[in-house]
């Protein structure tokens, strides 16, 4: 049993140190070879938990969406938190997230590794979206979001309007650095539909935490 916890903590410190590499530089620029000598590994070491760099690659970037989903449900789901502090908080993650992008990563994203973002779109529409949705719904009852806007589009005329600045292909035609991108576009959209009591909760005191 502690050489297969040994082994699990192993597996999991090579993710996350590749993780930071990928994150910072990129995929296609990074062999096996240069993954396991800047974590102080043996190729052998490597490949005892990875069968090739996809493998890697693939768990590397699910790991971390798997971690940001569920802190994304757990926190649409706490009514223990207000409107505004829920909402704040799910945007921040988000916007640490992409704050976490190098170039490098994204120009991979755009023309080598487009799975990458697939990916990560998928995650903004099953989890991002749904909860970001549902806390609409919230919002419009408790008097943050007007009222007299339909319930059911403001949800998907807010997150298309983001999907269609957050891409890859966007960021390199944009000058600012993604999360800046997001801050801003979220603080144009809210600015549209939120109350003045959501003016003062979640623009005037910044959407993150």
């Amino acid at each position: 049993m502690a050489r297969t916890m040994d082994d699990e903590e192993k597996r999991k410190r090579i993710l996350e140190g590749s993780r930071a590499l990928f994150l910072h530089e990129g995929v296609s620029s990074l062999s096996m070879d240069e993954i396991a000598s800047r974590q102080g590994i043996s190729k052998k070491t490597l490949y005892k938990y990875f069968a090739n760099k996809g493998q890697l690659v693939a768990e590397a970037i699910e790991g971390r969406i798997g971690e940001i989903a569920s802190q994304v449900d757990a926190l649409a789901k706490d009514r223990a938190r207000s409107f505004p502090e829920r909402m704040g908080a799910i945007l921040g993650i988000v916007a640490r997230q992409l704050a976490e992008l190098g170039d490098s990563l994204v120009k991979d994203m755009l023309y080598r590794e487009p799975e990458l973002w697939k990916r990560i779109d998928r995650f903004r529409r099953e989890h991002v979206f749904v909860a970001i949705s549902s806390l609409f719904e919230e919002g419009i009852r408790d008097g943050y979001i007007r009222a007299d806007l339909d319930s059911r589009l403001v949800p998907t005329i807010f997150f298309s309007a983001v999907s269609a600045i957050m891409s890859p292909a966007q960021f390199f035609m944009l000058t600012s650095p993604p999360a800046v991108v997001f801050e801003t576009l979220v603080q144009i959209l809210l600015g549209g539909i939120l109350t003045d009591k959501g003016h003062r909760q979640l623009i005037s005191k910044g959407v993150k935490e």
